[in-house]
């Protein structure tokens, strides 16, 4: 009878230690799908010029005038864009306070009452939404970022916030000068802030892009209200074909925004959300943002008006450079890729072809402006002068 009991013990003992074994068997590890090879590393030398903060920086600062750092970026494997795995929300919360609360639906009219209080009749990114908030996000989809490229981010977004500072004091001087009854001086101070915060919103672009986040049309969709602004004060004063300008300028604005929501609607797909009817119709709002603003462009500012009041503009056009069309998209990086690509915006560097179409990037349209105004305001003699070098 003992051993009987032993024996039954001894095979209970024996299948016990067969189940425990079964269950610390090491399971294969799940490693998530590596970065792209083809993404080229982040090495651009200007985008890595360190600045002071924006509260020490002079108006007179050019952004070439610091020189730049021998830096390169070594980009550790992460989770691609294009990956199917859900994207994980633990900075919706975050994400939900910074967004603004304007619509791209283009309800807006133009026609409206022109409103010159500056608080209500334009808004611009206060100092609590600065894109610096957004840097301490220290992972890539969960994956740690390494602590070289969060530096080299961190720099974009000093830049950032330079350019919104400086935008945003041109932005007062519009006010002022429109009170003083120069309206001359208003459009030109008003499309110079335009172009400073253009620059800063492009600089913050690449900030997402360099660890690969989709950009967000957060920023950009504040440029609205203040392009109504300017286009008041242009209507007020006479100066249609300068609203035919800004006109051309915030549809290729929308045009850049519109990259974003495709972008933002593909990931969707790839990650099977359900926001895919809202991301839908964002895309559409700013497609059809564009396509209003491009006919309204050409409405005031033809290519016979073009010729005739900006002469010089129409003869420093690039006629050597055919746009880039993509047709086909495979991933949200295909969309944004160029927009890593291309430089920095440096309007009196940059050429441009004309006219401007929905293929024009932000660089041409940045560089037309600022040729288009520089000769309206010498063919004015107000003896303007650019408070930067841009």
């Amino acid at each position: 009878m003992t051993s009987l009991v032993r024996a039954e013990a001894k095979a209970a003992a024996g299948t016990g230690d067969e189940s425990d074994a079964n269950c610390g068997t090491p399971q294969p590890l799940q490693i998530p799908p590596l970065l792209s090879p083809t993404l080229p590393p982040w090495t651009e030398g200007e985008y890595f010029d360190d600045y002071s903060s924006p509260e020490s920086v002079s108006p007179l600062d050019s952004n070439n005038e610091t020189p730049s750092l021998d830096v390169s970026t070594s980009i550790k494997p992460t989770s691609s864009l294009g990956s199917n795995q859900p994207k994980k929300q633990k900075n919706a919360h975050n994400s939900s306070k910074r967004t603004r609360s304007y619509s791209t639906s283009g309800s807006e009219s133009e026609e409206d009452d022109f409103q010159s209080n500056s608080a209500t009749a334009h808004t611009t990114p206060s100092k609590h939404q600065s894109p610096l908030n957004n840097s301490k996000d220290s992972t890539i989809n969960g994956a740690a970022i390494d602590p070289k490229l969060q530096q080299d981010r961190n720099i974009l977004l000093k830049k950032t916030e330079r350019w919104i500072h400086q935008g945003r004091k041109l932005k007062h001087a519009v006010d002022t000068s429109w009170s003083d009854g120069r309206s001359i001086h208003a459009v030109l101070y008003g499309f110079e802030s335009l172009l400073c915060y253009m620059t800063g919103f492009d600089y913050e672009d690449k900030s997402r892009l360099i660890v690969h986040k989709l950009p967000s049309d957060q920023s950009w969709i504040t440029l609205q209200p203040f392009t109504k602004y300017i286009i008041g004060i242009c209507e007020k004063g006479g100066f249609s074909e300068i609203s035919g300008i800004c006109f051309l300028m915030r549809a290729v604005i929308a045009q850049r925004c519109s990259l974003f929501s495709h972008a933002s609607l593909l990931e969707s797909m790839l990650a099977k959300s359900d926001s895919l009817a809202a991301g839908q119709a964002k895309l559409a709002s700013w497609t059809e943002q564009a396509y209003r603003d491009f006919n309204k462009g050409y409405a005031l500012l033809s290519v016979e008006t073009l010729t005739s009041h900006f002469p010089n503009t129409w003869n420093g056009r690039s006629t050597f450079k055919a746009p880039e069309i993509r047709l086909v998209h495979r991933s949200p990086r295909d969309i944004c890729g160029p927009i890593v690509d291309q430089p920095s915006l440096r309007p009196m560097n940059h050429s441009y072809s004309l006219p401007l179409t929905s293929v024009s990037t932000i660089q041409e349209a940045a560089a037309f402006c600022y040729a288009a105004l520089s000769e309206w305001s010498s063919k004015n003699d107000v003896g303007y002068k650019w408070s930067i070098d841009i």
